[in-house]
């Protein structure tokens, strides 16, 4: 049977519904890459980094993406927030991002702050050291973070998962109701045929009990043949 062609409702659904789960995906690479230590996906010299700490705040809220530019600690100046491997036991060897508020030497060391006065009232006891500088922050991504914020939470899950089977259900509708017609044709046939065939055979006992009736009108006497 000739495979019949989806309509363009049906394959404007199936690009919709690839889109999202390829931006999905993007999706949780971005989350893994930020929550591997050390990791950094670098796009050029600019990366996307999921800060989850409420330290920088007002600056940076907690949970939120932000935009890292690669650089040399020799690019960085008082007031700059860097990103940077913490030698902070407490952070056991992850990154860190806090306002430089001092230099040291010759950019050899960075005394960095959190901008929370709650949650980091001084500055931090270890400094950053140079060679440890990854980049300087550039921005944040308000509409990224939420939409993350959003697609990480039990709900969101549950709403992308829905999107995904709505759009892949809507995509197959169109298939759904031709097969649907074909199984409701076939059944109609076959009903139809049945019928013809009890009609044949109710035909033939007719013609039978014909024959047989006419065989009988013509001889009427036949003992007269014995």
């Amino acid at each position: 049977m000739k495979k019949a062609k989806k309509t363009p409702l049906a394959r404007v659904l199936n690009v919709i519904s690839t889109i999202v789960l390829i931006f999905a995906i993007l999706i949780f690479v971005f989350i893994l890459f930020s929550n591997l230590r050390g990791e950094m996906l670098f796009i050029g010299d600019r990366a996307p980094v999921w800060v989850r700490t409420d330290s920088m705040e007002p600056t940076i809220p907690a949970q939120s993406y932000v935009v890292i530019r690669k650089a040399d600690s020799s690019e960085v100046a008082v007031g700059d927030v860097i990103l940077f491997a913490s030698d902070d036991p407490r952070l056991e060897g992850a990154n860190n991002l806090h306002r430089v508020v001092e230099i040291v030497g010759d950019h050899e060391e960075f005394v960095t702050k959190g901008d929370n006065p709650q949650t980091n009232p001084l500055a931090d006891k270890q400094t950053a050291k140079a060679e440890k500088v990854i980049g300087i922050y550039e921005r944040t991504l308000p509409v990224l973070s939420a939409l993350v914020r959003f697609l990480t939470t039990p709900i969101g899950i549950a709403v992308t998962l829905f999107v995904l089977f709505a759009l892949n259900l809507l995509s197959s509708l169109p298939d759904l109701k031709r097969a649907s017609a074909e199984r409701k044709a076939k059944a109609a046939q076959k009903k139809q045929d049945e019928l013809d065939a009890l009609v044949q055979a109710e035909v033939q006992k007719l013609k039978t009990e014909q024959g047989a009736g006419e065989s009988e009108a013509s001889d009427p006497n036949p003992e007269s043949k014995k």
